[in-house]
This record gives C-alpha cells, sequence and structure tokens, in this order.
C-alpha cells in the first residue's frame, strides 16, 4: 500500500481527537467514582454525629440531677452539729496546745555548730 502524505495528518488528526476523548470518559469516571466516595463518607460522618449527638444527650440526661440540684438548691438551717458548749471545748484545747508548743520551744535550748559537720560528697549519676 502507498502512504498518501495528506492522508498521514488525518491519521494524526483522528488518533488525537480520540484520545481526547478517552482522557474526557476517564476524568468522567473518575469523577463518579469521587462523587459516590464522598456521598458515602458524608453519610457515615452524619451516621457518627448523629450517634455522638445521641451519646451526648445519654451523658446530659445521666447528669441532669447535678445541674438540677445546683440551680434549685436552697440553703438549709443546719439542725445537726457539735453544739456550742463542746465546739468552745475544742478551741480552749487547741489554745492550750498551742501555748505548752510555745512554751516548750521558748524554753528548748538549741545547737550552736561552730565547725561545718563533714560529710561524704554527694555522687550525680550523670545519665
Amino acid at each position: 500500500q502507498a502512504e498518501d502524505p495528506a492522508g498521514i495528518p488525518e491519521v494524526g488528526k483522528q488518533e488525537r481527537a480520540r484520545l481526547k476523548q478517552l482522557q474526557k470518559l476517564k476524568k468522567q469516571k473518575i469523577q463518579e467514582i469521587l462523587q459516590t466516595q464522598n456521598a458515602a463518607i458524608n453519610a457515615d460522618m452524619n451516621k457518627k454525629g448523629k450517634g455522638r449527638l445521641k451519646y451526648l444527650l445519654q451523658q446530659t440526661e445521666i447528669f441532669a440531677h447535678f445541674a438540677e440540684g445546683s440551680q434549685t438548691k436552697e440553703k438549709k438551717p443546719r439542725g445537726r452539729g457539735r453544739p456550742a458548749s463542746k465546739r468552745r471545748a475544742v478551741e480552749e484545747d487547741d489554745e492550750e496546745y498551742l501555748q505548752e508548743e510555745e512554751d516548750a520551744l521558748a524554753s528548748s535550748v538549741g545547737t550552736h555548730l561552730l565547725v561545718q559537720p563533714s560529710c561524704e560528697p554527694f555522687l550525680v549519676d550523670h545519665w
């Protein structure tokens, strides 16, 4: 077969057009795959988000009694506890104990060092 020099550019144009068409189809397929993947991911994220919300609402219900207690809590007069006479006795005991401690410290004779005591040097491990 004889090659027609004018036919060669025609074949080249047809081949380029075919390649462009294949590239368009390839891009279209990739876009379709990406859209389906994105839809699946969004559905999964929505499902996870709803699950998280449900979990948090359950936690809120569990701890709701703490919030209600702090909002509606009123101070109650304290009827129980240590009677005033015993409270005074404890305070007097504390004062006595502190006075005895102060007297003991004032009367004790402290040690006065005239020379630095000898001691072994402190060894440090260098890592």
